[in-house]
């Protein structure tokens, strides 16, 4: 599974190629709801972070992606507002809907999910005396993803693509100290940017799994930005 090291000019620019090859204009792609594979349900537990993986957040990269590539993404991941409008608009609202889902019918069906979730070591730092100083901690994390171009209904296999990002993060703090009587009283403040890391490193490699399904699937974009894309991809 490559790891890759990407920037969002470099997954961007590769996506206007393929707009510009028009390889995919007018292709439907419905986006479904992006998976949590990893079994990690633990937010509390150190190194437990599944619950934390934007999955509504990753669909919504998939579907950026399919647009800035030329194609017509389709919200499959957020059905709770027609539900609404089908209950509460009766039978008029509902056979509207699925006028609509069949006139829109998809050509092809993007799953995706995270599939692991591992926690990596790092340096640490301690200099506190008597209880008072800064502390560090540099940690990693390495997130799996896997994606698959399908068709619908029949669910067809037609492309898969896989791929892992490393997340590097830091916790900083510091530590104060009192003495009540013959007693030392210790405390610590830390910060962490774990988080945000992992939020702003989830956009580039799901984009470039789409970018890879697309040139698995379509001869055209694939001899246009074929080796544009390879470049960014490193060996396995």
């Amino acid at each position: 599974m490559p790891i890759v090291e990407t920037h969002k000019t470099e997954v961007g620019d590769i996506l206007a190629c393929i707009k510009k090859s028009g390889a995919i204009n007018g292709i439907r792609f419905a986006v479904a709801l992006w998976a949590d594979g990893t079994g990690q349900t633990n937010a509390v537990a150190d190194g437990m972070t599944g619950t934390k993986l934007p999955q509504g957040t990753s669909a919504t990269y998939v579907s950026g992606a399919i647009r800035d590539a030329g194609g017509i993404a389709l919200n499959r991941y957020e059905n709770n507002t027609n539900a609404s409008l089908a209950n509460f608009g009766g039978a008029p609202v509902q056979e509207a809907i699925a006028k609509s889902i069949q006139r829109d019918y998809p050509h092809y069906v993007v799953t995706g999910m995270f599939t692991s979730l591992d926690f990596t070591g790092g340096k640490t730092v301690d200099v506190r005396v008597a209880g008072v100083g800064p502390m560090a901690n540099t940690r990693a994390a390495r997130v799996g993803f896997s994606t698959e171009l399908v068709t619908p209904g029949s669910g067809r296999l037609v492309a898969d693509s896989k791929m892992s990002r490393v997340m590097r993060f830091k916790e900083i703090g510091i530590g104060g100290g009192i003495i009540i009587g013959n007693t030392l009283a210790t405390g610590q403040v830390m910060k962490s940017d774990q988080q945000m890391l992992q939020a702003e490193s989830l956009e580039d490699p799901i984009s470039l799994m789409v970018a890879d399904l697309i040139l698995q699937s379509f001869p055209k974009a694939q001899s246009a930005c074929g080796s544009q894309f390879g470049k960014l991809m490193p060996s396995a």
